[in-house]
């Protein structure tokens, strides 16, 4: 049985350049990858310093 998806809004600090980034990602894949809007560099969701998270997609999280 597959595992339930569950997306999120992430708002993520960089570690490379420290640019805040809002990610929406499958929660329950945590080694899914997002590029940066600030040094364009591919990091994966698990390398971010979280911020803010929430599970309510029809309001932004900023």
């Amino acid at each position: 049985m597959p595992a339930k998806m569950v997306i999120v809004q992430l708002l993520c600090r960089c570690p490379q350049c420290g640019k805040e980034n809002k990610v929406v990602a499958d929660y329950n894949q945590p080694n899914r990858y997002h590029k940066c809007i600030g040094c364009n560099e591919l990091i994966p969701l698990g390398g971010y310093n979280v911020i803010a998270i929430s599970n309510d997609l029809s309001r932004p999280i900023f």
